[in-house]
């Protein structure tokens, strides 16, 4: 006999869920694997340059010199032509991680608009399932979907949204030069006028500006798929430009023209290096870095040079701000929490969230302070979470004022917060006064 049961599309959610992340897991191992070849052959393509080069300079000295040269340059360039190769294969493969994320998301934004409308469910005994509807017809969206197919919702009296004006969404198009659509990583503002954001799909910051009534230009841009720069945040002080770099392991130094003037740092454990670092902050002339997989926050002069290391209970630290009373506030990722810790004794203070059901974090990923408040990207809840004094005040969910997608870079600016959505390239900007406050 069969029972019949109604279920949501939750149940089809689910589904495709485990589909995408044990398609992540496949391609992401592949990008790894590609990622450690690309690493070798590069030294290996820089010891045999440096060697070639020695040899030159030496090769009157040399009986075989004017046999063994030819011969390097021809493995040179196939050498070169090889790893032109990996690093196709290798954003090919990031595309595809993009288009799986793209479906997941369309998929998700079709729960959210049909959120009222259910299933009946067949069940046998032998549990073979057969999906019957009620009323409408829906179907999986297919394999890869672009991301021109992610529409806004209609917005509806429900929605926390008063004025037009209250959202601003600006679309950063993809440049004539450029491999993929822009999958915008952090956003950082400079004025009422300008901000930058990084552009993790195509290796690029850029410098926007902007008016109100007009579409946002890009006038500044660094980087390129073949520089092996991938910046996760940024942080100015006297007109230069400090990124957190985790595809070089390095902190980059940019000045006014948005021009890579200098790095420091490198892959490593011991102090002063970095395993892949994801954020930078700059208060009282001094540098604090997010030094992520090896679990500590890093603090630096200007100049570079290391002065300590702060190691209090964190696995991932993603994101790291200084408050209005000189208090380091770290969002670690993998703990699903915010600590506050003091920035001269490294002790920790205090924690944000994860004390009411409301206010209880999944995979925070960055944060956003002005005055006494604090934004913080929920973003595996998608929405923002506000914090006043360090106690929940309020929140916004994404798909409330039509977004769909989680949040990702934020940052706060008189009265607004700006922020991105993971694998989108817009930024959005929404008054302060819209958050729903408990």
């Amino acid at each position: 006999m069969q029972d019949v049961k109604t279920v949501k599309r939750g149940l089809y959610l689910k589904r495709l869920d485990r589909f995408l992340e044990q398609t992540k897991w496949a391609l992401n191992s592949q990008k790894l694997y590609y990622k450690q070849m690309i690493y070798k052959v590069e030294s290996i393509i820089d010891i045999l340059e440096k060697f070639l080069q020695s040899v030159k300079q030496h090769q009157k000295y040399i009986q075989s010199a004017s046999i063994f040269i030819p011969q390097c340059n021809s493995q040179l360039i196939k050498l070169n032509q090889f790893i032109k190769e990996i690093y196709k294969r290798y954003y090919e493969i990031e595309a595809d991680l993009f288009e799986y994320e793209c479906t997941y998301n369309t998929f998700h934004s079709q729960q959210f608009q049909y959120k009222t409308k259910t299933f009946e469910c067949i069940v046998t005994n032998h549990c073979n399932e057969e999906i019957i509807t009620k009323k409408y017809e829906f179907d999986l969206p297919d394999i890869p979907v672009s991301l021109q197919t992610l529409t806004d919702f209609p917005l509806t009296k429900d929605y926390l949204l008063s004025n037009p004006n209250d959202l601003i969404k600006h679309q950063i198009e993809k440049q004539i030069n450029e491999y993929f659509e822009p999958q915008l990583n952090f956003v950082k503002i400079i004025s009422t006028s300008r901000y930058i954001v990084g552009d993790q799909a195509n290796h690029t910051v850029k410098m926007i500006e902007f008016d109100r009534s007009q579409n946002p230009e890009i006038i500044r841009s660094c980087g390129n798929l073949i520089d092996n720069h991938i910046a996760c945040d940024i942080a100015i002080c006297h007109d230069k430009y400090y990124s957190a770099d985790k595809g070089s392991n390095t902190i980059s130094y940019y000045d006014s023209n948005l021009k890579r003037t200098l790095d420091f740092g490198g892959f490593g454990s011991e102090s002063g290096k970095f395993n892949e670092p994801t954020s930078i902050e700059i208060k009282k002339n001094r540098l604090f870095v997010c030094d992520s997989l090896n679990h500590r926050i890093q603090q630096f002069d200007l100049q570079g040079r290391y002065e300590k290391s702060i190691t209090e209970n964190t696995l991932y630290p993603s994101c790291v701000r200084m408050n209005y009373k000189d208090q380091l506030l770290i969002v670690d990722e993998w703990k699903s929490n915010v600590i506050i810790i003091d920035a001269k004794t490294g002790k920790e203070v205090d924690v944000l969230g994860n004390k009411k059901e409301e206010d209880k974090f999944l995979r925070p990923t960055h944060l956003a302070c002005f005055n006494d408040e604090v934004y913080v990207s929920d973003t595996g809840n998608g929405r923002i979470l506000q914090f006043k004094n360090n106690q929940y005040s309020g929140q916004l969910k994404l798909k409330d004022i039509g977004i769909d997608g989680n949040p990702l870079g934020i940052d706060a600016f008189e009265g607004e917060i700006a922020f991105t959505v993971v694998g989108n390239n817009q930024v959005f900007f929404i008054k302060i006064s819209c958050f729903e406050t408990k």
